[in-house]
């Protein structure tokens, strides 16, 4: 198999991946349960693809699904707010989680054996972020 991890740092982002279950848990308790569904369908497809990172359809669909639901989320939260304070921290997770998303790939580049660490940063990130978007929904 042709993995794309270099030293399997694949168990420390399949277990950040898992960060992605907190936003999930909170949509669900506020009664957000379609916006929930998409949450654990991209913990699902994280974990999956992380699970065993090799080239293939998995990563094609994690990329794809974790690019549109983000930028759904973005617009989401930018045009349903109900409190500009959380979307306004929204907006920060979700920027942070865009520059940790380029340092890690920047990292990864360079074979830096320390990438994932900032990949795991990203999914933190997003999940805060998607958060606050369950948090400004009305």
């Amino acid at each position: 198999m042709n993995k794309i991890t270099y030293n399997d740092e694949e168990k420390h982002l399949t277990n950040s991946s898992l960060w992605l279950l907190v936003p999930t848990f909170f949509g669900l308790a506020k009664g957000n349960i379609g916006l929930s569904c998409l949450n654990i369908a991209s913990c699902f497809i994280s974990k999956m693809f992380w699970n065993n990172p090799v080239y293939g359809w998995r990563r094609h669909l994690d990329i794809y699904y974790q690019t549109f639901l983000c930028g759904g989320l973005f617009a989401l939260g930018n045009h349903s707010y109900v409190s500009t304070p959380y979307m306004i921290a929204g907006n920060l997770f979700f920027s942070n989680g865009l520059y940790f998303f380029y340092r890690s790939s920047s990292e990864y580049k360079k074979k830096n054996r320390f990438w994932y660490i900032y990949h795991s940063i990203f999914h933190a990130s997003m999940a805060t972020s998607c958060i606050f978007v369950h948090l400004t929904l009305p």
